[in-house]
């Protein structure tokens, strides 16, 4: 018995025309969505947004201690050393010693304050902050709160995003309250300033192609 000849027509059915002149159109999309709602839609001004009273909030609620009685926190306008010559960012924050003996983080924005934080826990207290599922934070309160150095850091560039369409859609519909607040407490200390929410995106993809 001679087998025939192996096929090369794809398994799939044809793609209809229209999908195929439709498809350089999706990729644009984001190109489109500028010019469309214009350079607001994407000129975010980080600086100076936040509290430090939210920030205290986040702080003690990890920490699971008043965070008042540790951090002295402050945003301000620009940091106490010039930004690097190469740096693609104005957002920083300064360490150092702050008011009544307490550790002192001044920063350009919450989200700033808030890795400032963090980044004092990390460097002078051996703590660390990590999803439940893989151990959870690492926290260690001292008898006695260090003394930083006084340091100025400044942002690599001005957003640091996260999430993504698998997470939001399959992970985060199941978010309860207290699910996001740990969530979000995890993401300020890790410096995250831009979530990516992708509600009601599948909708306009389904009106405009």
């Amino acid at each position: 018995r001679i087998c025939p000849p192996p096929s090369h027509e794809s398994p799939f059915p044809p793609t209809p025309r229209s999908i195929v002149m439709l498809f350089p159109l999706f990729l644009l999309s984001p190109v489109l969505a500028v010019h469309a709602f214009g350079k607001s839609a994407i000129d975010y001004q980080f600086s100076g947004r936040g509290s430090p009273s939210a920030i205290h909030d986040v702080l003690s609620r990890v920490l699971d201690t008043d965070s008042r009685e540790i951090f002295d926190l402050n945003i301000t306008g620009s940091c106490s050393e010039a930004p690097p010559k190469d740096s693609r960012s104005r957002l920083c924050f300064d360490i150092g010693p702050g008011r009544e003996g307490k550790v002192g983080i001044r920063g350009t924005s919450g989200p700033e304050i808030a890795y400032g934080a963090a980044h004092y826990l990390r460097k002078y207290c051996g703590m660390g902050f990590f999803w439940n599922r893989t151990g959870g934070n690492n926290i260690l309160i001292p008898q006695q709160w260090p003394s930083p150095n006084a340091t100025t850091i400044y942002r690599a560039t001005d957003v640091s995003y996260f999430m993504n369409v698998v997470t939001f859609s399959y992970t985060f519909a199941f978010y309860d309250f207290e699910h996001w607040e740990m969530m979000l407490d995890w993401a300020a200390l890790g410096g995250v300033n831009l979530a990516l929410a992708y509600t009601g995106q599948e909708e306009v993809y389904r009106k405009v192609f």
